[in-house]
């Protein structure tokens, strides 16, 4: 007999919406604090957005900042909760308009499923969130393995030019030089192919081992903190009572039970 969860699906979607809200505001957080107002004015680079849609003035950076800040309330309050998503939705469409970002497209994709459905029918959205991470995470893996990644020199040169690392200095020298970089490495790609399997057969584990993944990412890496928080809040998802491995592929709405 298969154990029944200890939380309730209200208790989960809670709980993913405060990630994506807390994504949110990570995401606005870093661009402050990484130069995105001086790549927007031209005094870093000179040219970073789709050259046929227009440069738009930099204080729209300021208004789609504050935007994005008022839209995570919106999203922790039910009765709001759409309205967020898609004011969300489209301050991240804008902004990838003006630089392109990985984890921005991530993130907008993520709210743009949520935005399109309504509440009866978040289920579809919630499915092609999972159906995401699966993507994410096989072509990451699949582009790591393409260009070499197993071999070490990515993260041994990584730990070498990156001054901002969260880790201590001697646990940076460590883990990623030799002998244990190449191991890493490996590593790195096994959990990126293992973690959707996972999270479909063992979801509370699985979803633990996610979020220590991407943790570890970001301790290197601090500028992808919204990375982490949004794949920590995807794979939240797979604690729902649906989301198992019989159910993954079929996107109808689940039978609810009579005294639901």
């Amino acid at each position: 007999m298969i154990a029944k969860p200890n939380y309730s699906a209200a208790s989960v979607e809670r709980f993913f919406y405060f990630l994506v809200s807390l994504a949110l505001l990570c995401f606005v957080l870093s661009q402050m604090i990484n130069g995105t107002w001086q790549i927007h004015t031209g005094e870093l680079f000179p040219w970073r957005h789709f050259r046929r849609l227009p440069l738009l003035p930099a204080y729209t950076v300021a208004v789609r900042w504050a935007l994005l800040v008022f839209s995570t309330f919106l999203i922790l309050i039910p009765s709001s909760r759409r309205l967020g998503l898609w004011l969300a939705s489209a301050c991240m469409l804008l902004g990838l308009t003006q630089q392109f970002s990985n984890h921005a497209s991530l993130i907008f994709l993520v709210l743009f499923y949520l935005s399109i459905t309504s509440a009866k029918q978040k289920h579809y959205s919630y499915q092609m969130i999972r159906y995401q991470l699966m993507i994410v995470y096989f072509f990451s893996a699949l582009n790591k393995f393409d260009h070499g990644f197993y071999r070490g020199e990515t993260l041994a040169s990584l730990g070498k030019s990156m001054p901002s690392s969260l880790l201590p200095l001697a646990w940076q020298q460590f883990f990623l030089s030799e002998p244990l970089v190449v191991p890493i490495s490996w590593l790195v790609i096994a959990l990126e192919l293992a973690l959707p399997v996972l999270l479909l057969k063992y979801p509370k584990p699985a979803v633990v081992m996610v979020l220590f993944f991407h943790v570890g990412m970001s301790l290197v890496m601090p500028g992808i903190w919204s990375f982490t928080l949004i794949m920590f809040a995807m794979s939240v998802l797979f604690l729902l009572p649906d989301s198992g491995l019989k159910s993954f592929f079929r996107l109808e709405q689940p039978a609810r039970s009579p005294g639901a």
